[in-house]
């Protein structure tokens, strides 16, 4: 879809500038068209970009949604040191899975794994929440060892690491309070939304 894009704004490119006149405002008359068509394609990547995210997002909440009701969560590692394979965490079973793909191309655009890890996350906060600190703990303490760079933020809540995360629930010091409360909240929304 992209190449056929490209390919249609590079031809009206080129037929706008064929179509000149040969003089020396040729250049002044093609160089809006070529910006029109640039931003075209810069505009419909965008788009497709996000409607990608919404849809990896979607799914995500979807998939972790359904793993919490068959007791049997997913973690993608994005780092080949993270231990992988299906652990037993109380009466839960926890895949930790690596792929290189993920590790070569690990980027901060929204990628499905990012999402899903989110919503583990975001359930961890819940079960802490809810008094069951034990799960919680382990399901982060996955987390940090397969995604390091994996962080929570709010609108009103700067950005916060998950090495942060864990710490400050470990130490049971108050720290992450609001973490625990707005995450917990959007835990619910998604299940409420995405677990039907």
């Amino acid at each position: 879809m992209r190449t056929t894009f490209l390919s249609l704004c590079l031809s009206a490119l080129a037929t706008a500038a064929v179509a000149q006149p040969a003089n020396t405002n040729a250049f002044t008359a093609t160089a809006p068209t070529a910006e029109l068509a640039n931003n075209m394609m810069m505009e419909h990547l965008l788009s497709q970009q996000i409607a990608t995210g919404s849809a990896d997002y979607a799914a995500a909440c979807i998939s972790v949604t359904q793993a919490v009701k068959r007791k049997a969560l997913l973690i993608f590692a994005v780092t080949p040191t993270a231990k992988t394979g299906v652990f037993k965490e109380g009466d839960w079973e926890v895949q930790v899975v690596f792929s290189q793909d993920i590790y070569k191309h690990d980027s901060k655009a929204g990628a499905f794994y990012q999402h899903s890890n989110g919503g583990v996350l975001s359930y961890a906060a819940w079960q802490y929440s809810s008094g069951n600190r034990d799960l919680a703990l382990r399901l982060i303490r996955r987390l940090a060892e397969a995604q390091p760079g994996l962080n929570w933020s709010s609108p009103s809540h700067p950005p916060t690491t998950i090495q942060q995360i864990l710490s400050g629930l470990e130490n049971a010091d108050g720290s992450m309070t609001q973490y625990l409360k707005e995450d917990s909240e959007w835990w619910l929304s998604r299940a409420k939304e995405f677990g039907q």
